[in-house]
């Protein structure tokens, strides 16, 4: 046998009882649109109650009995309320979940351009080190051969004082000698 969920019986009972509403046997009608009404409270779908509450006031109307059509008609009213209320619920809740992930997409976002300025900072800090590293190395260098050169000048003249002094020596003397 095959096993239906109760929500699909009370869908399939509610038409049912509109079948014999349009055959107008009107006491099989009710009985399948209560035992639809009822499957529908137990499952407790509000889909299947409106639905099958809109068959029994056709029901209800149609024999002018206007206390139980009336009592339909307000539980009807009831239900579409609160459908109508989950309804802007889920608007809600679906207008919430929509800002969170909207703020958490700004988040990454700002994040994001946060880690990437970081980087840049990071590169510029890197390229100002090795552009200070370079001058800093060619002002050594420059120095290194300044000290070097001046240390050969103090060499060439340490060397050269001697001579200079041997020469004039020998110029004086060689004009002593010649005069």
């Amino acid at each position: 046998m095959i096993k239906i969920s109760a929500f699909y019986k009370a869908i399939v009972y509610k038409k049912i009882a509109a079948i014999f509403d349009k055959g107008n046997q009107n006491d099989t009608a009710y009985f399948y649109a209560r035992k639809a009404f009822a499957i529908a409270l137990a499952v407790k779908n509000p889909a299947v109650i409106i639905a099958t509450c809109v068959v029994l006031i056709k029901l209800f109307a149609k024999e002018k009995k206007y206390d139980s059509e009336f009592t339909y008609q307000q539980l009807l009213i009831q239900k579409k309320d609160s459908l109508f209320t989950e309804e802007k619920d889920r608007q809600i809740h679906n207008i919430y979940f929509n800002e969170k992930l909207r703020e958490q997409e700004l988040a990454t976002k700002d994040e994001k351009q946060r880690s990437q300025i970081k980087i840049y900072l990071l590169e510029g800090l890197a390229l100002l080190l090795i552009v200070t590293g370079i001058g800093y190395r060619a002002r050594m260098k420059s120095r290194f051969l300044r000290q070097l050169a001046d240390t050969e000048m103090l060499a060439f003249r340490a060397k050269r004082n001697p001579h200079f002094i041997f020469n004039c020596l020998s110029s004086i003397n060689r004009f002593i000698l010649i005069n």
